[in-house]
């Protein structure tokens, strides 16, 4: 069967399936955000192999630290470890909690500007989730109080209200990326669901709205740069520059809005049918033996990329946009993705 015909939770198998021999025990970013979108994805079936592959990943070695790379693209695993150990906190996933302690305890204890720790978009999905769910677990208010204000000020230097969007870093203010701000959307949208309620905020840790804010924001601007495809292009206010399809922006941009939508965040009326034309977008691309082309390669602004083009982040963003997209209930959506 095409994958243009194909339910969400099939066409997600098929594309995790398709990734999952080439994951490997990697603990980079690349793999990571792959391994988040597998998570997403047995949460959405509950197939046992899914969560199997994530723990035969996670237990064989802990999360790295190079001084080769920033460290926030180490700590993107942070968040699967702790979705596993919340899963099932059981005294066989406790590594999984230890070392994700070890790699933040620092940071919590003496949070450094975000402009200088975080100063390039992408971290605000790789570190920020780790962040807020061991806060979460453990009740202890610094991981999320060292997460608000570190991203508040990585948001103050790079954000531009007059688009709505953000910069890549600040050597690049010409142009808005999409993967980078597909980003920070779904870094909210991770983020979000371990936050305390409004009402059980106190002092320091009022930030939930500004965060509901911002996702509004985002979205917003997002909403009138969707290409009749459904998809939106490299090189978000220039799409004619780079005209190809781009998978993984479009995939963490659907996650975003259709997390939003199903958590009472973003209108329906506005964005299922932007939702709707975002998923007929995805899955066009998708070959039949679950490949999914288009991916721009690792970057840091917007490039060109082809239909072999594929990767794990890529991955990643299609199936949390699937396990959003296959929770909503209204049924004129449902008729609409099946069209």
């Amino acid at each position: 069967m095409s994958p243009l015909n194909l339910p969400v939770l099939e066409i997600m198998r098929r594309v995790a399936d398709w990734q999952l021999p080439g994951m490997g025990p990697d603990k980079d970013w690349i793999h990571a955000a792959g391994w988040v979108g597998i998570t997403a994805a047995y949460e959405s079936t509950l197939e046992p192999r899914y969560l199997e592959a994530i723990r035969a990943w996670a237990g064989d070695f802990g999360l790295t630290e190079t001084p080769r790379h920033p460290r926030a693209d180490n700590q993107c695993a942070a968040q699967v470890f702790l979705d596993v150990y919340r899963l099932a906190p059981i005294s066989d996933n406790a590594f999984m909690l230890a070392a994700v302690k070890q790699a933040f305890d620092v940071l919590a204890d003496n949070p450094p500007a975000g402009r200088v720790e975080w100063w390039w978009q992408d971290a605000l999905f790789m570190a920020p989730p780790g962040l807020a769910r061991l806060g979460a677990i453990t009740g202890d208010g610094r991981y999320v109080r060292a997460m608000h204000e570190m991203w508040w000020d990585t948001h103050a230097f790079l954000f531009e209200p007059r688009v709505g969007l953000m910069y890549r870093d600040d050597r690049r203010r010409e142009d808005f990326w999409a993967r980078g701000n597909g980003w920070v959307v779904a870094g909210i949208a991770r983020v979000l669901p371990v936050l305390p309620g409004e009402e059980q905020e106190q002092g320091d840790d009022r930030r939930r709205g500004a965060y509901v804010e911002l996702l509004r924001t985002m979205c917003a601007a997002l909403v009138p740069l969707q290409a009749a495809d459904g998809l939106w292009r490299a090189n978000l206010l220039k799409p004619d520059e780079i005209p190809n399809p781009e998978a993984s922006g479009s995939g963490f941009f659907t996650y975003a809005m259709a997390w939003g939508v199903n958590n009472g965040l973003l209108d329906g009326a506005i964005y299922l049918p932007v939702i709707a034309k975002a998923w007929r977008g995805l899955r066009g691309l998708v070959r039949a033996d679950g490949h999914l082309g288009w991916v721009q390669p690792v970057a840091a602004l917007p490039a060109a990329t082809t239909a072999e083009s594929t990767a794990p982040f890529g991955v990643g963003a299609f199936l949390l946009a699937g396990s959003e997209v296959a929770r909503i209930a209204d049924q004129g959506f449902v008729r609409a993705i099946a069209s």
